[in-house]
């Protein structure tokens, strides 16, 4: 089991890996088996706050509940498409969903003058994940997560299972290959799921986390 080589992250260790993460650029994992809606707060989290001059990337391959309704959640207005990329993502594989990334924040940003934290992307990729062996998994996804550092973006990417079901077909050293965070979501029959930061550089986990005590950054 992946956790089981993990620590408790001290409390500052947790928040200077997470800020070190937002400043430098990383690429985030989200798992869970929870409802749509829960997914969707979690997305409106990372976009971050509007009012920090946050731009968001996204894209949504999996025909899953439209990253518009996130982006409205996060206080994005969907209309206003200078607010944010879309990546124009239909039915693609996972080399298409790099290669489209890659090409938008070539054409919409500067690594060279991208503010850290400013650029937030999130895809879909539950169906993806599940239809793509394990190796072209990890050879794709690790350009995104390189594209993620040179941009100082963070990049989360979802998968509507548990992370049990992942490390049935991965493991850790591949994990650890294509994300430097996994976000665990567990359902506690309240509105929105706690949530559980593993760091994997750090090698340490948070604690599970309320989301009510969380905020937009």
């Amino acid at each position: 089991m992946l956790l089981n080589d993990f620590d408790p992250c001290s409390q500052d260790e947790f928040r200077s890996g997470l800020t070190s993460l937002e400043t430098d650029g990383s690429a985030i994992l989200v798992v869970g088996a929870v409802d749509d809606s829960s997914f969707a707060h979690m997305s409106s989290q990372l976009f971050g706050d509007p009012a920090l001059g946050r731009t968001p990337f996204v894209g949504s391959p999996d025909a899953e509940p439209a990253f518009a309704e996130r982006l409205a959640d996060a206080g994005f207005d969907p209309a206003d498409d200078m607010s944010h990329h879309t990546l124009g993502l239909v039915d693609p594989d996972l080399e298409t969903v790099r290669n489209r990334l890659s090409r938008a924040l070539w054409l919409n940003a500067s690594p060279n003058n991208a503010d850290p934290g400013t650029i937030r992307v999130g895809i879909e990729i539950t169906s993806l994940l599940e239809r793509t062996d394990p190796d072209t998994v990890v050879e794709t996804l690790t350009p995104i997560r390189d594209h993620s550092k040179k941009f100082h973006a963070m990049t989360h990417l979802l998968y509507r299972n548990s992370l049990e079901s992942l490390l049935d077909r991965f493991d850790t050293g591949q994990l650890e290959t294509a994300f430097d965070i996994i976000v665990r979501l567990r359902d506690t029959g309240e509105e929105n799921p706690e949530q559980q930061w593993v760091l994997l550089e750090q090698n340490c986990t948070s604690d599970w986390i309320d989301p009510s005590s969380v905020v937009n950054r």
